[in-house]
């Protein structure tokens, strides 16, 4: 008699519990909790660093290293919304005849909402490649 008493009792709240429960357990299975954790961050691996030179400056660069890694931050809305192409990841080139001697920082350009809060490596070495083209 004890355990029958024990299951029906408060029955209702027992159902809710149960649902509730239910509902917990298939959020942080679809992956809710992921976006929570993140924070509203994303990391691009791998971003490639183009030259911004002259129109008339026809000599040929070589960027060491070539890629950097670049970290976001912004509203997730935005950031899910964001393609490659969206970003400018650039460094200058200098007018002189020669390269810069030192190292140059690594600039991106992102859309309106969006942070850039890391890029790794910061600065690139540029170097010339080769003479004049046609």
């Amino acid at each position: 008699m004890r355990l029958r008493q024990l299951i029906t009792r408060n029955l209702g709240w027992k159902v809710v519990s149960v649902v509730l429960a239910t509902l917990v357990w298939l959020s942080f299975r679809s992956g809710v909790p992921s976006r929570i954790k993140q924070g509203g961050t994303v990391s691009l691996p791998r971003q490639e660093v183009r030259i911004l030179k002259l129109a008339d400056d026809t000599r040929q660069y070589r960027l060491e290293p070539s890629t950097v890694d670049i970290t976001l931050g912004g509203n997730p809305d935005v950031l899910d919304r964001l393609q490659i192409d969206d970003l400018h990841v650039f460094v200058r080139a200098g007018r002189g005849p020669l390269p810069p001697a030192k190292p140059q920082p690594v600039s991106v350009h992102a859309p309106a909402g969006i942070t850039v809060l890391a890029i790794t490596p910061p600065e690139v070495t540029i170097n010339l490649d080769g003479g004049l083209t046609d």
